[in-house]
């Protein structure tokens, strides 16, 4: 849990950069992503629920930041596009 709360506060610092495709490649190559998917696969489920619905609110929050700049216009579609 503590780490999902770590990643979620550093994916809350990319919209500082200001420049959509920095945010994403730090977004992919340096949030610590990695750490928490092998956490997620190697740990049993019932366990991981809360730091699961937290990671999944952030990384969507912040994929709508980069997409959209925080618009209106972000929904399932685009969320299966960028994902």
């Amino acid at each position: 849990m503590k780490r999902a709360i770590r990643t979620v506060e550093l994916m809350h610092l990319l919209p500082q950069l200001r420049d959509p495709q920095s945010e994403l490649h730090l977004l992919r190559s340096c949030m610590g992503i990695a750490k928490i998917f092998f956490g997620l696969r190697t740990c049993q489920p019932i366990h991981m629920k809360d730091a699961v619905i937290l990671f999944d609110e952030g990384l969507c929050g912040v994929v709508e930041d980069i997409v959209v700049g925080g618009g209106p216009f972000f929904g399932d579609l685009q969320w299966r596009l960028a994902s």
